[in-house]
């Protein structure tokens, strides 16, 4: 019965530490988007400023403007959805847990088996929610030529 629960344990070290390297790995992932989004939403927004003082046209403006917008929109959603600190659960447990007077070491180890999957799901499942949003947001910025087209369009019309 020891083999067993050690390889158990050992698996679940393995897909816990697996759960926390996606949780960075989104982060970057994030940042990088956060970064990007930032980047065109500060260079449009500085575009329309540059062109509301030479007097362009005004179609050309509306377009730089909803689409400096827009990525601030995209922006703040990355903040909230994808980089808002949330708990994440650690691969092991503190030792004022696991010294239980009464049990014996099978019972705790059990025990604790089931804790680490409890925590491995959480942070499945947050990691789950962090690369929906991440997806999403990727193909909204895709979008930002469409977001200058119609309202260039919209305010020519």
């Amino acid at each position: 019965m020891d083999d067993i629960i050690n390889y158990v344990e050992d698996e679940t070290r393995v897909t816990a530490n697996f759960h926390i390297d996606c949780a960075e790995t989104l982060m970057r992932e994030s940042n990088i988007l956060l970064t990007i989004t930032l980047s065109g939403a500060g260079g449009a927004l500085a575009l329309f400023i540059s062109m509301n003082e030479e007097k362009t046209g005004f179609w050309l403006q509306a377009g730089t403007l909803a689409t400096s917008c827009y990525l601030f929109l995209i922006t703040s959603i990355v903040v909230w959805k994808c980089l808002r600190v949330r708990p994440i659960f650690p691969t092991g447990n503190e030792p004022k847990h696991l010294l239980i007077d009464g049990f014996e070491l099978h019972q705790i180890r059990t025990a604790e088996l089931k804790n680490k999957q409890r925590c491995i799901d959480a942070n499945r499942l947050r990691n789950d929610s962090v690369g929906f949003w991440l997806n999403r947001l990727r193909f909204l910025t895709t979008a930002t030529p469409i977001v200058f087209i119609l309202t260039a369009f919209l305010v020519a019309c």
